[in-house]
Order: C-alpha cells, then structure tokens, then sequence
C-alpha cells in the first residue's frame, strides 16, 4: 500500500508541467517554515504554454492554491513561496489523495513536497524543477548535504528545511541544477461578451474511434460535455460555443465555479478549445490553444493543431 500512495502522489507531482519527463526531486519536509512563506501579487492568476494551464490563487496567507491543467486533466496543488538566496522558490504539494486510496493507509504516510524556481519578467512566467541526476551529483560531494533515500529510481530527499535551504543556498547557481519548464504567457480576461451562441444541431451522441462524446444542452446557450475515451473514466465539462467570425469554437471548462449558463463571464478562462466543423452528421473537433483562442479572439489567424478527432452522430438528444 505505501508503494501505491507513493506511486499515486509521484503522478500527482508528474502532472504539474512534467508529465512524460524525468522525475521530480521529491522531500519528505518543505523548503520553508510559517515566518520565512511569502505572497508575491504578480503571481497569482492563470498563466498558459500550449495546452497547460497554471493557475495561482491565495487560499490563505502565505499560502497558494494552485491548479495545474493539461488537456482535460487537471491536479490541485497547495504552495508556499520563500527567497533563498535572493531567488524565489516554490514549494509545491499535492492537495489530496486519489480517492481510490484507503484514507487510514493515506494518513500514515507524509505528503512529498516539491521545488521550482519561479521567475517572474512582466507577462512571462518561467517554472523550473531540480534536476535529479544534478542534485545526485551535488549530493555526493557535498559534505554537509541534506539525507536523502532512493526508491527504485527516485529522489527522495529526508534532511530538515533548514538544511534543505541551506543546500540550495551554497549550489543555486550550479550548472544544470535547474531544468526549464513550460515558458508560460498571462492570460488576461476573456472578452467574450457577444460571441456566445447556441447549437441545437451539436446536441446528441457522438462517436468516434476510441472515443465517445455526449452533449447536453445546460442552459439556453451552455452545454454539459461527457468526454469518455475507452481507456479511461469519463471527463465532464461545461461549455460554450463561440462564433468568431464565422469560425466555431466549443469552449470547455473543468471548474464550474461561477459558470453563467448563458454567457461567458471574463473570469472564466477555459481549460480547452476545439475549433469544430460540422457536417453531413459528423463533427470535426480540431484542439486550439489557448493562447491560440485569444489570438483567434484578436482576429489573428492561429492555425489549429494538426490532430482532427472525427465523430459521428450516434444517436439525438432532446
């Protein structure tokens, strides 16, 4: 069972911008206490860089709340900010469990922590991760490093916070200790005001390879959209269909919170767009951006991926 919550907290970790890459350096403590936790305002709202989204909001002092997006997955994260030096460093951990974990087995095993370096130009937003093989390296040579352990093939480091920061204190600077991350874009509000409009020809049953899509109509120009791809649990979202220009793109989101049933509020960032064409019942979904989808927005011309998921209409819905 320790193996499975370490496994499942590994691949909340791996969500967070480093999905398919190399392991995280993981810590059994923070990098930091209560007094040495800081807010920095310029950091908190949503940031994108293809389809990942990060999205940072202050849950209570000194403390973050930050939900990670990757197509239509999604990790919710707590984090705490601190200086080391003269750098900014996030700690990172998971928020919660998996809930097909025993909640008494969860409880006897701490929660692993993460580190990035956060760097912060203005609109742009640089999130980088410890290197394992670097800090493996630095590790061994440094005579006052931290604890640490492997499990298999990860990094687990086990000293104490004073002596975590006190490690990356003397090696900051190292060559390579760093790995770059996702170079990540402000987003600002969505000027949707006007654009939404209704569908009822999109509405049904849609079919595709591996690939199943239910639309149901929420509100008068909202939809409800089960996602359920045959090798895994479904994805359900809201969403709304916009008319750029002639252009149709399905907006969707994964929170709910705040969501108008009738028109896109310019909080409401979504987690994804799809250009979709629609024709001699099929539906051609193209996944755009978002970043892309504001360029859309400004009359800009950003072309779609070139991934084109073909449905066909399996059955209506009233």
């Amino acid at each position: 069972m320790r193996h499975k919550i370490l496994v499942a907290w590994i691949g909340l970790m791996l969500l967070a911008g480093v999905a398919g890459c190399e392991r995280l350096v993981l810590s059994t403590q923070p990098i930091g206490t209560e007094q040495q936790w800081i807010i920095d305002p310029n950091l908190e709202g949503r940031w994108a860089s293809g389809d990942q989204i990060w999205e940072f909001g202050v849950a209570v002092p000194n403390r973050y709340r930050v939900r990670v997006v990757e197509g239509l997955r999604q990790g919710l994260f707590d984090a705490h900010l601190t200086r080391i030096a003269d750098h900014l460093i996030m700690d990172l951990e998971p928020n919660a469990l998996p809930s097909d974990l025993v909640v008494l087995s969860a409880m006897h095993l701490a929660k692993f922590h993460s580190f990035w370096l956060i760097q912060l130009a203005g609109p742009r937003l640089e999130v980088s991760r410890l290197r394992p093989d670097r800090t493996v390296q630095l590790l061994g040579k440094d005579p006052n490093a931290p604890a640490s352990l492997m499990v298999a093939d990860q990094l687990i480091l086990t000293g104490q916070s004073d002596e975590l920061r006190a490690f990356l204190a003397r090696h900051m600077d190292a060559n390579d200790l760093w790995l770059a991350g996702p170079q990540l874009e402000r987003l600002a509000p969505l000027g949707a005001k006007g654009m939404v409009i209704s569908d009822p020809n999109i509405v049904g049953i849609w079919t595709g390879e591996d690939l199943e899509v239910l639309i149901r109509p929420a509100g008068q120009r909202s939809y409800r959209v089960w996602i359920l791809p045959n090798d895994q649990g479904p994805v359900v979202s809201w969403a709304y269909l916009l008319d750029l220009k002639g252009r149709r793109v399905m907006l969707l989101y994964l929170d709910n919170t705040d969501v108008d049933l009738d028109e896109v509020r310019q909080a409401n960032i979504p987690e994804m767009a799809l250009v979709i064409e629609q024709k001699d019942g099929t539906l051609d979904l193209r996944p755009l951006e978002v970043i892309g989808l504001y360029r859309l927005m400004q009359g800009q011309q950003p072309q779609p991926g070139d991934l084109v998921i073909t449905l066909q209409k399996a059955q209506a819905i009233q």
